[in-house]
């Protein structure tokens, strides 16, 4: 009985801290909007981030484990250093989208839906690769970041096409 109630609390309370962190996530994503053009977007520097987190890296040092938890470390933290980027680069393209939007002659409804889908996705990705870190940083499982790199590209490749059809 009392294990089931100090369950229930431990889940609310990890539910609670994981709707704070995705709070976070839309008002970081928010803040940074606009701080340069979607044209200075280059969504290639993001592929090392790819297989910083690799396990071939872990496999080669698996023998000594304080090497092993250090790298764990450093690449968790240079890890959030791309997140931080990449999140102010989706905030531009986020924003070239939303002005493309406003200055349409016709109603483009599609991307209203779309802008606010892809804001709520990629805050929801956010999070759920953080929670991934912590839980690499300790040594266990790994983190995917497909979603979040199809993510970016995609709403990249729409936010460029205006100044490409202009070009």
């Amino acid at each position: 009985m009392i294990i089931g109630i100090y369950l229930t609390v431990l889940a609310f309370i990890l539910l609670g801290m994981a709707g704070i962190l995705f709070v976070a996530r839309m008002r970081q994503i928010r803040t940074t909007e606009s701080l340069r053009s979607a044209s200075q977007v280059d969504i290639s520097r993001y592929e090392p981030m790819q297989r910083l987190l690799s396990a071939e890296d872990m496999a080669l040092v698996a023998g000594d484990k304080t090497l092993e938890r250090v790298l764990r470390v450093q690449r968790s933290r240079i890890m959030r250093g791309y997140l931080r980027c990449m999140t102010k680069d989706f905030a531009s393209l986020h924003a070239a989208v939303r002005q493309m939007m406003v200055d349409s002659e016709e109603d483009r409804s599609d991307l209203a839906v779309l802008l606010l889908r892809s804001k709520y996705n990629f805050a929801y990705s956010l999070c759920r690769i953080e929670m991934s870190l912590w839980l690499y940083r300790a040594g266990i499982g790994a983190v995917d970041l497909s979603g979040l790199m199809a993510q970016v590209q995609a709403f990249g490749q729409l936010a460029q096409a205006p100044s490409a059809a202009a070009a």
